[in-house]
């Protein structure tokens, strides 16, 4: 895992922890790092690989801010799903998630 400069860090309500870096976001199982990453293929998959922000909200749904867009993690599938937003810039990453 490349962390690169410094990312978001998040614990889940599960105690997993995730970190956000420049190659998607990473949770530590305890025993080895789990990557997602953006797929091309899949059209609902995490938008970009860059992590800029990591949120879990009050229904236990983990959140990613990616340099294109915005996406949540669906556990029994075990992918992010890309969430569209309407925006001019689409290149602006997105730098926080709040509730």
């Amino acid at each position: 895992m490349d962390i690169g400069q410094q990312q978001p860090l998040n614990h889940d309500h599960q105690g997993f922890p995730w970190i956000g870096t420049e190659n998607g976001p990473n949770r530590f199982d305890g025993y080895r790092f789990i990557t997602f990453l953006h797929d091309p293929r899949d059209s609902e998959s995490l938008g970009g690989n860059v992590i800029s922000a990591l949120f879990e909200d009050s229904q236990n749904r983990l959140w990613a801010g990616t340099n294109a867009g915005l996406a949540y993690l669906d556990r029994e599938q075990g992918k992010f799903i890309r969430i569209p937003l309407r925006s001019a810039d689409r290149t602006t990453p997105l730098k926080g998630i709040q509730s």
